[in-house]
């Protein structure tokens, strides 16, 4: 029996790269790993990297100051990275306390810089390697009712349209989540993280988009 080619896909990122409220503790990174020994016939070892609570600056600084992530990346053909969320939620708190959007402005700014710095050093990690493909995860709106919410999730997501090239796209979590009416149902306990069928769903919405992308290579 001919032995299957072996591959590597890397996860970057906070608690939604973790699976932090699904029931089996596996999220998106599990399904797309299958997904892709499925739809390449090859053996795909995924390396989860996620880490719960994690801001844009700690996944930066995670991968720059971590040599054996920096191994794995080297080798692997897929990257996925979710960030912004907890950015969010923390420059969130004193808008919901007194009213200033100063924080939140802020936070729009250094997670934009923080997600450069982190691709652009991956960049350079791939230089002169074999074809990769890098994908960004859009923050979802858990609290789409609330139209400061969607206004500032919209805000935060803005910047990675400008992130995208050649090795780098957008995936439209936002989007997705965005399309189903009753999102308690995407949420864990919570309602802030997903549940199974939120991971699910970006999952499917992560899986369309390398399909897209593949079919461009």
């Amino acid at each position: 029996m001919a032995t299957k080619e072996q591959m590597h896909y890397t996860a970057l990122g906070d608690s939604l790269t973790v699976g932090f409220g699904s029931s089996s503790g596996e999220g998106f990174v599990e399904k797309f790993r299958r997904r892709l020994e499925a739809d390449t016939g090859a053996e795909i070892q995924s390396h989860n990297f996620g880490v719960n609570g994690a801001t844009s600056l700690d996944i930066a600084k995670h991968v720059i100051e971590n040599q054996q992530i920096q191994e794995m990346l080297k080798v692997s053909k897929w990257i996925t990275i979710t960030a912004g969320g907890n950015d969010l939620l923390r420059a969130a708190e004193p808008y919901f306390r007194d009213g200033t959007t100063d924080a939140l402005k802020k936070a729009i700014h250094s997670y934009r810089l923080h997600l450069q710095q982190l691709l652009h050093f991956i960049l350079d990690l791939k230089r002169g390697r074999e074809s990769f493909d890098v994908f960004l995860l859009t923050i979802y709106n858990p609290i789409p009712y609330a139209e400061e919410a969607r206004i500032w999730v919209r805000r935060f997501n803005r910047p990675l349209k400008y992130l995208q090239s050649p090795y780098i796209t957008v995936v439209p979590v936002h989007e997705a989540f965005g399309l189903k009416e009753e999102i308690e149902g995407l949420l864990c306990e919570d309602y802030i993280h997903p549940n199974d069928s939120g991971y699910r769903l970006m999952e499917e919405s992560l899986f369309q988009t390398y399909k897209q992308v593949t079919a461009k290579h």
